[in-house]
């Protein structure tokens, strides 16, 4: 019997890249049969924090996508957004809380006239708006008198004025045209009174007012007084 005994020789290049290519390939099949068909990943398969903003397109999260609620007001651009109805009320509330400063609110004027001088002054105008024109002068016993005058034709005037014990003066003008001077009758010491006025489109002025024939009142030497307050709708 003989014992052969085989040898090896070291492998060749050839068959050493020969090896590398049915790796290769055998390694593509493989890949080919565990791919995952279309549809088949859900919640379970994706990683914690896998899915980060690169991966999601722009513009594909709709509304509907996003929890009700979730969102804050870091996540959205305020200077974005319009003004909303509730702001729109709040705007109005502050309007409101700041009426005196305002020249008109909802169409309506506010506003405070005031006539003061000492006695024997010449008659000047303190007021004059809408048409309407007031003058006034003090006379040297310190009684203010009060004249008003229109610029707006078929325009109408009344007043009602009350002076202690119980004397009522009224002055009315259906008729008050441009050129006519109606003295109010406010000559006296102390009275207090209303003044309407009204011009064809609706637009009336409605005065309410004290008058004071008085030394040092309200911390001023003169002796004249007409303090009143104006609203125009």
């Amino acid at each position: 019997m003989f014992n052969r005994t085989r040898s090896f020789g070291r492998p060749q290049p050839a068959t050493i890249i020969s090896f590398l290519a049915l790796f290769v390939a055998l390694s593509g099949v493989s890949y080919a049969a565990v791919k995952l068909p279309k549809n088949s990943v859900g919640t379970t398969q994706i990683k914690k924090n896998g899915v980060t903003a690169s991966d999601i397109k722009k513009n594909s999260i709709t509304g509907d996508k996003v929890k009700d609620q979730s969102l804050t007001g870091a996540d959205i651009n305020a200077s974005s957004l319009g003004t909303v109805a509730t702001a729109t009320n709040a705007e109005n509330a502050t309007n409101a809380a700041n009426a005196t400063t305002a020249a008109s609110v909802n169409g309506v004027t506010i506003k405070r006239i005031s006539y003061h001088a000492a006695s024997g002054a010449a008659g000047s105008i303190f007021y004059e708006e809408g048409g309407l024109q007031l003058t006034g002068s003090c006379n040297v016993s310190g009684e203010t008198s009060i004249f008003a005058k229109t610029t707006i034709a078929h325009s109408m005037l009344y007043s009602a004025i009350s002076r202690p014990p119980n004397l009522t003066t009224v002055a009315e003008d259906s008729f008050f045209e441009p050129g006519t001077t109606i003295d109010l009758g406010t000559a006296g010491t102390a009275k207090i009174g209303s003044i309407v006025f009204t011009v064809p489109d609706g637009t009336t002025t409605a005065i309410s007012f004290l008058s004071k024939a008085t030394s040092g009142a309200l911390g001023s030497t003169d002796r004249c007084f007409f303090r009143g307050t104006v609203i125009r709708a």
